[in-house]
């Protein structure tokens, strides 16, 4: 049933994107440095000297990529990394790996600089890219996009629809999702439930 339902960029067909996570579901960016810890959680106890196997994060990656393909026939056009966790320093990775996109949650995006905030702003992708520069630096070569799942919706999703009635919590979710949608003639906006 996934395969027939899943979207073929190609043809427009198709309602669902199957995605993959980095095999074994690390923690990527703490597989990459875990001094990239301090940037979200500055008081944590970390490693000293600093744990870092960046050949294991890409290999983590590429295991993902070659087993999702074999299952679907398809390489994955986008990760969600395990837990959402991600830093500008894994972007290279999925990069290199074909990836198109990733995602995280949107109190990522809340604690980051890329937006003044705004209740348009989590649902709308976002560029990022290998060299951490504002804007393209000349190239768009190293760039794919990131998405932010709704918060509020992705853990209503995993813990509160449980309890309901199948057509209860599948009404509430339609409903929860035609909350974030424009007025009409306003632009489109991506829904993201993880």
């Amino acid at each position: 049933i996934h395969k027939q339902l899943m979207y073929d960029p190609a043809t427009r067909d198709g309602q669902i994107e199957i995605t993959t996570t980095p095999f074994y579901h690390p923690i990527l960016p703490l597989i990459y440095n875990t001094d990239l810890a301090k940037a979200g959680q500055p008081y944590d106890n970390l490693p000293n000297p600093a744990f870092s196997f960046v050949d294991d994060a890409y290999a983590h990656v590429l295991k993902a990529k070659a087993y999702h393909e074999d299952i679907w026939g398809i390489p994955p056009y986008g990760m969600w990394c395990g837990e959402g966790s991600v830093a500008e320093e894994i972007v290279e990775i999925l990069v290199d790996a074909g990836l198109l996109w990733t995602a995280t949650d949107q109190a990522v995006l809340d604690r980051s600089n890329l937006v003044g905030g705004g209740s348009k702003a989590p649902y709308v992708p976002f560029k990022i890219d290998v060299d951490k520069q504002e804007g393209t630096a000349g190239s768009t070569a190293d760039e794919m996009a990131i998405i932010f799942r709704d918060t509020a919706l992705s853990n209503k999703v995993g813990f509160t629809f449980q309890m309901l009635k199948g057509e209860v919590a599948a009404s509430e979710f339609m409903g929860d999702v035609m909350s974030h949608a424009p007025n009409f003639g306003g632009s489109d906006r991506l829904v993201v439930v993880i």
